[in-house]
Order: structure tokens, then C-alpha cells, then sequence
């Protein structure tokens, strides 16, 4: 998957990339870095030219990019499932409902 958007907040396309066992090239900028582990979920980049290698590193590389897939297939489910999300929900609850 690639994720070209250089001013993303919470970039939900490499998180549901991730979530299929892809992995992920992704802009080193706004909130992307911080889904994609470089060189372990996937590929960050900067400039055009680091675009092109990440591509070509990936379609060349098969088995690197399987194990890519897989380790970002599992932190996504480490840290984005929803039983994740609601714990943190249910954490924020019962932080407000403390003070109240």
C-alpha cells in the first residue's frame, strides 16, 4: 500500500493496509511515522527518489515483503484492534466519572 499524503494526522489507509497483512510505503511526515515502523512495517520516505527505491525494494523482494505485511498485520492488531480501542474508551470514562 502507499501512502502519499504529506500532511496526514492519523493516516487510517496504511492502518487498514496493515490490517490485511500489506505492508506499507508511507510519507515520513504528520502522523504517518508514527503507524509505520521503518523498516519493520513497512518503508518511510522522503523525497521522490526514496519513493522509487521503496517500490522497487518491495516488488523485488518478496519475502522482505511478506515479513513486512505480517509484522504490520500484527502491531495493528497489538495496538489499533477494538478491543484496544474501547479499553482506552472505557479508560477515559472512568477517569472523567472519578473527578466528577
Amino acid at each position: 500500500a502507499l501512502v502519499c499524503s504529506e500532511y496526514e494526522a492519523f493516516s487510517r489507509v496504511a492502518l487498514e493496509a496493515m490490517s490485511t497483512a500489506l505492508p506499507v510505503i508511507g510519507r515520513n511526515s504528520g502522523g504517518t511515522p508514527e503507524i509505520i515502523v521503518d523498516g519493520e512495517t513497512g518503508l518511510l520516505y522522503n523525497t521522490f527518489d526514496e519513493l522509487v527505491e521503496a517500490m522497487r525494494r518491495l516488488a523485488q523482494d518478496r519475502s522482505l515483503s511478506r515479513k513486512m505485511g505480517l509484522a504490520g498485520w500484527e502491531r495493528a492488531r497489538e495496538l489499533f484492534s477494538i478491543e484496544k480501542y474501547a479499553s482506552s474508551v472505557y479508560q477515559v470514562i472512568q477517569s472523567v466519572m472519578s473527578k466528577a
